[in-house]
């Protein structure tokens, strides 16, 4: 069975797949989940590779760069996909929401499907 979050966020970039266009804009997701094939030692040695290659833990899962139409000074949008509101937060995550809202993004912890909808289309991509 696949997990909720994976189903919301794929829903979620389908959405924005479609949308977006119209405004010039595209949707992509970071890769830096640490679901590896292999024993435990194989996993981390890929895991580093990947890090030397620029993965960084925590970095929000959809990034959509660029001024949404109803923010038109902001730098762009970070969502952070979660599995309800008691889901934890992984190691780096806050700190990466952090980071893109001091730039001057909107960041945001969205912990269903329907409050990423409802932020993108709070911004104007409707």
């Amino acid at each position: 069975m696949r997990n909720t979050e994976t189903v919301d966020q794929e829903n979620v970039v389908a959405f924005l797949r479609d949308t977006l266009p119209a405004y010039g804009r595209r949707v992509f997701a970071v890769p830096n989940e640490r679901e590896h094939k292999g024993d435990a030692r194989q996993r981390a040695a890929t895991w580093r590779a990947a890090v030397r290659r620029g993965a960084s833990p925590g970095v929000s899962d959809l990034i959509i760069p660029g001024a949404p139409p109803l923010a038109p000074h902001c730098g762009g949008v970070a969502i952070e996909m979660k599995r309800g509101p008691k889901a934890p937060w992984r190691p780096g995550q806050l700190p990466w929401l952090l980071h893109f809202a001091a730039i001057g993004w909107i960041a945001a912890r969205c912990n269903s499907e329907q409050e990423a909808l409802e932020l993108v289309q709070g911004v104007g991509y409707v």
